[in-house]
């Protein structure tokens, strides 16, 4: 098997992390309003979005996530699409006076969600097909260059199929194939329940919407991990009918990603929750997660206290949110299927993998679950050249390979098979320890199976201690 390389986006800048120092002619290209000499680093924020590039980069000081200057006036800020990609991060330039230094200024909150959105996967999500299962209903997500439709489907408790959505046409149902009418009621029943899934299965990408409203609360620390709090509370134009509830979300401050999230909400009585993320993988580009679901009612009285609340144990799990059979497709933005970006999944087979936590002290236990799942309707048989089912390599942000489970294995010289009936699982489960040195890994999960590509990916962060 051979690993994917990832290769620059722009040749020519250093590695990640590594400082550089412009003048004002050398960083001309990126920032033509910049006057004076600064050393900057850029870092790559999206690392995983797919195997084979990176994109998303952001030039920061040496000494912030941000720059102001003195005096406080300045110049326009410039953007440069190639270099910030869907960032969309303005820098403010102008000159600097006696000591000709850069100061950090406080990250605000649109920037730290346009981060995490890149982080998730950037701009895939607003142009491609998503299927996906969610408590034994089939959802169908399009979105094309501003074209949308949600769609569900399921059987009801009479035997007859039902299909459901919304579009830019509006909302509307099918049963057994033929069009239904719906009263008021009846359309919001079907926009809440269709577009509540989808909001909440593909957080954070919806946090940009016209109508949402984020404000920074204070950084906090979550089992030891550094987290951005971030309040999101909605215009009631735009916002739908449950506009008055109200959101927070952790999202971690190295890695970027959304781990935690809590609401208030007033249907049906009313009542907050809070979610942790788990089963984090990548499909076709977007990194997708699944919730465990918690409560600490009737004793929350404000919902950014579940931090406090998590980390005390005072909170009672609920259920889990989960999505299956997940697919991932690229559409062109002319309402038309391009390549599929999800890994072969070897005629129906589907790769999961997942690990307990999304950031680690160096050195700390590091459990992984590989899943391999037959999505076909018919039994398949996989053909391996040794009794060696699957592996596990650990890889840097480079693509340069640090560990590799199969490497103080031993495996009999035999050929085997093994035989999945229509949606059997197999499973395999194995326990590491996290690499030394801090930094963002990859952790590729591989089913070794001849003439078969098998395999599935997730972020790995080990931070320092």
């Amino acid at each position: 098997m051979s690993l994917p390389h990832a290769s620059d986006a722009l040749p020519g800048l250093p590695r990640p992390h590594e400082d550089i120092a412009w003048d004002a002619g050398d960083a001309g290209t990126l920032f033509p309003s910049l006057g004076v000499p600064c050393t900057y680093q850029y870092r790559r924020l999206s690392e995983y979005r797919s195997f084979n590039d990176y994109r998303g980069f952001t030039l920061v000081p040496a000494t912030g996530d941000a720059m102001t200057t003195k005096p406080s006036s300045t110049v326009p800020s410039r953007e440069s699409p190639t270099a910030l990609g869907r960032l969309g991060l303005a820098i403010a330039l102008g000159a600097l006076v006696v000591t000709g230094a850069c100061e950090p200024a406080a990250e605000s909150p649109e920037r730290i969600v346009d981060s995490a959105i890149e982080r998730h996967g950037g701009d895939l999500f607003e142009n491609s097909l998503i299927r996906f299962d969610f408590r034994g209903d089939h959802y169908e997500v399009i979105q094309d260059g501003g074209a949308f439709s949600y769609r569900r489907s399921y059987t009801d408790d009479t035997g007859r199929t039902i299909v459901e959505g919304m579009d830019n046409d509006g909302t509307w149902r099918e049963v057994d194939g033929q069009p239904v009418p719906l009263d008021a009621d009846a359309r919001a029943e079907v926009e809440l329940t269709v577009n509540s899934t989808i909001y909440f299965q593909f957080l954070p990408f919806r946090l940009r919407d016209p109508a949402v409203q984020l404000r920074r609360l204070e950084s906090t620390a979550v089992s030891g991990e550094p987290y951005e709090k971030i309040e999101v509370t909605f215009l009631e134009e735009g916002g739908g009918e449950d506009w008055e509830d109200r959101f927070l979300y952790w999202f971690h401050q190295d890695d970027h990603t959304l781990d935690y999230m809590a609401y208030r909400y007033d249907r049906g009585g009313g009542g907050t929750r809070f979610r942790r993320a788990v089963n984090r993988r990548e499909v076709g580009g977007l990194l997708l997660q699944d919730y465990e679901n918690y409560t600490a009612d009737p004793e929350v009285d404000e919902i950014a206290d579940y931090d406090r609340l998590w980390e005390a144990g005072a909170v009672d799990f609920l259920s889990m949110i989960e999505i299956d059979a997940v697919e991932v497709e690229r559409l062109d933005g002319a309402g038309r299927e391009s390549e599929p970006l999800a890994d072969d999944p070897g005629e129906g087979l589907e790769v999961q993998l997942g690990i307990d936590r999304p950031s680690y002290a160096p050195g700390e236990e590091v459990r992984a679950l590989l899943r391999l799942v037959n999505r076909a309707a018919e039994t398949l048989t996989l053909e391996f050249s040794s009794a060696q089912r699957y592996d596990l390599v650990l890889l840097t942000s480079d693509e340069e390979e640090v560990a590799r489970w199969s490497a103080d294995q031993m495996f009999a010289q035999v050929l085997g098979e093994e035989r999945l009936e229509p949606g059997e699982t197999l499973e395999f489960e194995e326990l590491f320890a996290a690499p030394d040195a801090p930094g963002s890994y990859h952790l590729q999960g591989v089913i070794s199976a001849r003439e078969a590509d098998l395999w599935a990916r997730v972020p790995l962060q080990v931070s320092a201690p």
